[in-house]
Order: C-alpha cells, then structure tokens, then sequence
C-alpha cells in the first residue's frame, strides 16, 4: 500500500526562474542520477537554443558534481538542479 503512494524514481529535476517558485509541480522523476543528468542537460540545451533563436545573448555553466546548471539570459535567467528523495518532502 505505502509504496503505491511513493512517487517513481529517486530524482527528480527541478527548472525555475531564481527567486521564483518552480512551474511544474510534478517533476520528471529518474531511477539514477545519470538519467536525471541526461536529461537536465537536455533540457538546458533546448533552453539556450530557444534563447539564441530569439537572439539573446547566453551564459551558461554547468556544475555536474553538484547536480546544477545555471542560464544566463539577460534577465533573471533559469536554474536547472537535481533533488535526490533525501532532499524530498515525500
């Protein structure tokens, strides 16, 4: 029964704008911490194509040890992390 109420996977991969609340309240769920990072760069490629597609200038850095990338864009910008299910509130 309990594990009918846990959410799959063990990571999840959280996008926001700094200083805001992230959008998606059911994250991407992933089994490893590769698959979680695979999938979070993808995710911050597909973002800084949409920004160079509307000619904004782009910074960006990623820190994989720590599971987190930072965007750039001339504004507030994107922030892309790993949350392991320690991290959770499940």
């Amino acid at each position: 029964m309990i594990e009918q109420l846990r959410r799959p996977g063990r990571f999840a991969v959280i996008e926001h704008t700094p200083g805001y609340m992230p959008e998606n309240d059911d994250p991407p769920m992933f089994d490893t911490e590769d698959e979680a990072w695979s999938y979070l760069t993808e995710e911050v490629q597909r973002y800084i194509e949409h920004l160079e597609e509307v000619e904004v200038k782009v910074n960006a850095r990623t820190y994989k040890e720590f599971g987190y990338a930072e965007v750039e864009d001339g504004g507030l910008g994107r922030v892309f992390y790993i949350n392991d299910e320690k991290g959770c509130d499940d």
